[in-house]
């Protein structure tokens, strides 16, 4: 699919699974997005994403990038609130919650920027992954090119008993 040309504006995208294993994704253009081409789209708008018992995914464009999906000359300006309960993961990004690919030779993001803060966190007890970027939050076998992010970034495990997380909280700027 291409995607191109497009300004989405408004007050906030919100996504909130409350069923058993049920993971919700959330972004201004798509939850998800499958070989998908992102051309000149642009975001303003804050998204709130959570996930009750499942993994919670969240982007300023996209919440979840697989498969040679690719953005180009594309940017976010919205705040990115997520949080999951009882899953395994929380990832969010200014621009994207999470990419995944099969071929580091995939570019991710070329010429995009992210301007608004993000957010993760989660609460689950033991083993929970909780990521945080200001462009992508986690990401693996991509590339991305000229692209940058300007606002604050942080990640948290907000249970107070004895839980710990498998891989963070882990926050960072790109």
């Amino acid at each position: 699919a291409v995607i191109k040309n497009l300004n989405i504006t408004g007050h906030f995208v919100l996504a909130n699974a409350k069923g058993n294993y049920q993971n919700s994704y959330a972004g201004a253009l798509a939850g998800k997005c499958k070989n998908t081409r992102i051309d000149n789209v642009h975001a303003s708008c804050n998204i709130f994403n959570h996930a009750l018992n499942g993994d919670a995914y969240a982007g300023g464009l996209v919440g979840h990038m697989v498969d040679y999906s690719t953005a180009i000359n594309s940017s976010s300006s919205g705040d990115i609130y997520n949080t999951c309960g009882e899953g395994d993961y929380s990832v969010a990004g200014g621009l994207f919650g999470c990419a995944v690919f099969d071929s580091s030779r995939t570019i991710l993001a070329e010429k995009c920027f992210a301007t608004g803060d993000v957010y993760a966190s989660g609460k689950r007890a033991k083993d929970i992954v909780i990521h945080a970027g200001g462009l992508v939050g986690s990401t693996g076998l991509c590339k991305i090119n000229n692209c940058y992010a300007t606002g604050n970034v942080s990640a948290y495990h907000t249970d107070s008993g004895s839980g710990s997380c498998k891989q963070g909280p882990a926050a960072g700027g790109l």
